[in-house]
């Protein structure tokens, strides 16, 4: 089972709840419109930015879904960041989950590359955030975070060197686009395109020893 290590709400939007949050009081003095329009702002702020708790699978071999989305597509291809043939899961992210992305595996986060280049906008010099995550075992899972609809850059909490847990929060990205998830090419993928998933808790893939 997950277990909660952060705020029920994104930490990066806090500062916009508390100020819907005091302008929805202050009007309230001044004009109800106006203290329903911000309370109503509160609301959508505080149901965009949730971060639910996840109930990770007890599977140490299983490869969980990064954020909540769809697959869209599911192609054997080399890996720009490793150079080896890896099987890359595209995940369109879901427009009104949650945005944090959680890590697919546990393990240590070997490279982390805020430059990584971004294939869903070749030739338009943008960039997205790539994180390596090798297990115990020594297998290689690569996610790329994808800018936001807005052109929003993912944030991300760790650094290189740092572990992360299976399926716990390692990015945010408002108004979140695609997430690509590279895994070895001996993997056995679980799901198929057009498949909805629940970020920690659904399944991609199975490691192979």
């Amino acid at each position: 089972m997950g277990r909660r290590s952060h705020s029920p709400i994104s930490l990066a939007a806090w500062p916009l709840i508390l100020a819907a949050a005091l302008l929805a009081v202050i009007s309230a003095q001044y004009s109800a419109v106006l203290a329903l329009l911000f309370a109503s702002t509160l609301f959508a702020l505080l149901y965009l930015f949730r971060d639910p708790w996840r109930s990770v699978p007890a599977d140490p071999l299983a490869i969980v879904s990064p954020v909540d989305g769809t697959v869209v597509e599911i192609k054997r291809t080399n890996n720009p960041l490793t150079d080896y043939l890896d099987q890359r899961i595209t995940i369109s992210v879901a427009k009104m989950g949650a945005y944090a992305v959680h890590s697919a595996v546990e393990g240590k986060i070997t490279t982390l590359s805020r430059n990584a280049p971004d294939i869903k906008h070749r030739g338009k010099n943008i960039t997205a955030l790539s994180i390596v995550v090798r297990t115990d075992e020594g297998d290689d899972v690569v996610m790329v975070v994808h800018r936001g609809y807005l052109g929003h850059y993912p944030k991300c909490y760790h650094h290189t060197g740092e572990r992360v847990g299976q399926g716990g929060r390692v990015s945010y990205i408002p108004f979140g686009t695609y997430v690509d998830v590279y895994i070895p090419d001996t993997s056995r993928i679980n799901i198929r395109a057009g498949d909805r998933l629940v970020a920690a808790e659904s399944v991609l893939a199975h490691f192979v020893h």
